[in-house]
């Protein structure tokens, strides 16, 4: 792990393994992905970026007990599952779904499914330049 994710994880330090076994697992079943560390947000990406980690509550009135992490990721799709806690469409055909993840185990086959199908929604780039200009 980088020294700018490390830094970026110094505000919620018990998150550390959730992070590290997200990483993990990105970066070994995903293929060219790279990682880009902002104030905010901790980004995946390939051309564009597919998920994000961050600690931004998904939902006003959300309860999130520590540790844990949001992992925000992009779908040409609606997710209709109870893990997903917010699920938004600020276009046609691109949505924006928002889970918690509390526990290790959580990053899970199904959870690694949904960001694979997000590394390749997000490649294939809309001919009109559109929501991943």
């Amino acid at each position: 792990m980088n020294p700018a994710a490390m830094q970026f994880l110094h505000q919620n330090p018990g998150a550390l393994p959730l992070y590290e076994t997200l990483e993990n697992r990105v970066l070994s079943e995903i293929q060219n992905v790279t990682v880009n560390v902002q104030r905010t947000q901790i980004s995946f990406g390939n051309d564009h970026t597919f998920a994000c980690v961050s600690f931004a509550k998904p939902g006003r009135a959300m309860e999130c007990a520590d540790p844990y992490i949001v992992l925000t990721f992009f779908l040409g799709k609606k997710l209709c599952s109870s893990r997903v806690k917010v699920g938004q469409e600020p276009h046609l055909n691109h949505w924006t779904h928002h889970t918690t993840v509390f526990q290790p185990a959580e990053i899970d086959a199904e959870l690694m499914g949904w960001l694979k199908d997000a590394s390749s929604f997000t490649a294939e780039k809309p001919e009109d330049g559109g929501f991943f200009a």
